[in-house]
């Protein structure tokens, strides 16, 4: 189980991303740490939102070595988020959601107990459980040592 990420709420709404970016550098030692308007100034698309299909998107992922697995709506699973979570990678991942319309919501990931993930919510600064057979399709980023 690892450590709760510190709370940072999104300073926009297409922020999510780097709010959780901000949280989980804060503590990487293999990351400087940065705030979510470096992320957002840094990598960002329109108002600092994640483009995945931009170049900056492709730097930002080369930058901090993450890898990209998706998940369908519903499909992801206890042992999935062990395996996510285990070490390595290194106990964290951000999981974007598609919320519908071309809107997806980041958050970051940090433990799995009693059927839930527990993740950084980046809107209000708070720290819910997700039951993952309620999620929606997703996007996830993780540490490439788990891709190998």
């Amino acid at each position: 189980m690892s450590m709760r990420p510190p709370a940072v709420p999104q300073s926009d709404l297409a922020r999510c991303w780097a709010a959780c970016m901000e949280s989980w550098t804060s503590l990487s030692a293999y990351w400087d740490s940065h705030t979510q308007q470096y992320f957002a100034d840094t990598y960002g698309g329109w108002k600092g939102g994640l483009d995945a299909g931009s170049g900056r998107f492709a730097s930002f992922l080369s930058d901090y070595s993450l890898g990209m697995m998706f998940a369908e709506a519903g499909k992801l699973d206890g042992s999935d988020i062990d395996w996510l979570l285990g070490d390595p990678p290194g106990g964290y991942f951000m999981f974007i959601e598609k919320q519908g319309g071309g809107v997806s919501h980041a958050r970051l990931a940090y433990r799995y107990t009693s059927g839930k993930v527990y993740a950084m919510e980046p809107a209000n600064g708070t720290f819910p459980g997700f039951t993952p057979s309620a999620l929606k399709k997703i996007m996830i980023l993780t540490p490439l040592m788990v891709n190998e």
